[in-house]
């Protein structure tokens, strides 16, 4: 894109833009623009799961997106140093993918059980 905005420049100006401090800004901000791209999506797909109904919860669907988010945070390790702001949100975001991993879904997946009846209800709200 940058190639034809100068190639338009040239043709009416006669000069163009100089475009490489704009693509090395946008290579450095990449990582934190995924970043923040991962966390909004995994927030909107969880927002689905407080108004489920708990027998129809796709735990599989769940887990999945779990895993795939847990893989995405350790990618951008790679890709945001220590040092930098955006790394505390990612180390958060790891953080809380593994308690959901560890603490929430092994509970989901009980509660989701189609074998619990009435009385198994009963001794869970108890």
């Amino acid at each position: 894109k940058m190639e034809t905005i100068n190639d338009h420049e040239m043709k009416l100006l006669g000069v163009s833009t100089n475009f490489e401090k704009l693509k090395q800004v946008r290579d450095e901000f990449a990582p934190n623009y995924r970043l923040w791209t991962t966390i909004y999506n995994f927030m909107e797909a969880f927002k689905g799961l407080k108004n489920a109904k708990i027998p129809s919860v796709d735990i599989a669907y769940y887990e999945s997106l779990i895993n795939l988010n847990l893989k995405e945070a350790s990618i951008l390790k790679t890709l945001i140093p220590e040092e930098k702001l955006t790394r505390k949100a990612l180390n958060d975001l790891d953080i809380e993918l593994e308690e959901l991993k560890q603490d929430f879904m092994p509970v989901l997946e009980v509660i989701c059980n189609d074998g619990l009846q009435d009385r198994h209800w009963d001794t869970i709200q108890e």
